[in-house]
């Protein structure tokens, strides 16, 4: 079988790597021939290829003996769901640069481990002050950035939004348009991830976009107001879920984890899928 002489592999090996897409690699800017600008700083420099989750959190779900695939789904609005099994936060992403990844990226993860790894592995009465809930939630809304990469056909969010993030470095908030929620978990989805598009009902226009993702006995939401209007729909949380979370991490006081009981499977549906 003849080779690509330009890149060393067969016509049949060309098209496995085409087709592995999300469950092994993001093909984002990989295969770009131009310069490409880094998501974050839109600078045009060296991307590197890098793994979505870092080693501590596989270490932490690889203790617990769960490997294999698990389920991840994308919503959007306007077209039928994406449903699949991935390998387990085994994703890389090649959109952005070495100086951003390594340095203030790396920095978020190092302040959000020390609160994140008890709550994924599962220990109960850990207290969540202003600073835990500042770290968690600035790693989550990094982390749904990131995720929603996955899948360049089926983006919700606006582009501006990792400048946003990026330029306000220097200060201890999120976007004012940005809610974060958490919680406990108790399931087999120990490594899902989804996010979707709420629109008003009849209506085409993109508001709310939700992301979700679960690591171990952890559960992080991104709500998101891409409509720029104060005015947009907030999403309804089914009674039986409600008590089971806390609220927006900006006005939430310190609190012990769990915030409630934990989730099941099914109750994971539910809280990842608020109705408008």
């Amino acid at each position: 079988m003849t080779s690509d002489p330009a890149s060393g592999l067969t016509k049949r090996e060309r098209a496995g790597r085409a087709r592995r897409g999300i469950s092994g690699v993001v093909r984002d800017a990989t295969h770009q021939t131009e310069p490409v600008a880094c998501i974050f700083c839109q600078r045009t420099k060296k991307l590197s290829r890098e793994h979505l989750w870092p080693q501590w959190v596989l270490g932490l779900i690889e203790k617990e003996s769960r490997p294999g695939n698990v389920p991840h789904s994308i919503e959007p609005h306007d077209r039928d769901p994406r449903r699949f099994l991935a390998p387990l936060f085994s994703a890389t992403l090649k959109a952005v640069c070495e100086d951003c990844n390594n340095g203030w990226m790396s920095d978020i993860e190092a302040e959000a481990k020390p609160y994140a790894a008890p709550l994924i592995t599962g220990e109960e009465g850990q207290l969540l002050d202003l600073d835990a809930q500042w770290a968690l939630a600035r790693w989550a809304y990094l982390k749904v950035l990131l995720l929603e990469r996955v899948d360049k056909r089926q983006r919700l969010l606006p582009p501006d939004r990792y400048r946003v993030l990026y330029d306000s470095l220097d200060d201890p908030v999120l976007p004012s348009t940005a809610s974060i929620f958490i919680a406990a978990h108790d399931g087999d989805l120990y490594g899902q991830y989804q996010h979707r598009g709420l629109t008003r009902r009849g209506g085409s226009k993109v508001e709310l976009f939700v992301g979700t993702f679960t690591v171990g006995h952890l559960v992080l939401q991104v709500i998101e107001n891409v409509s720029g209007d104060p005015r947009a729909i907030s999403p309804e949380r089914e009674k039986e879920i409600a008590g089971q979370m806390s609220g927006s991490w900006l006005f939430r006081p310190p609190f012990t984890w769990p915030p409630g009981l934990a989730l099941t499977d099914s109750g994971l549906a539910v809280f990842a899928g608020p109705t408008p």
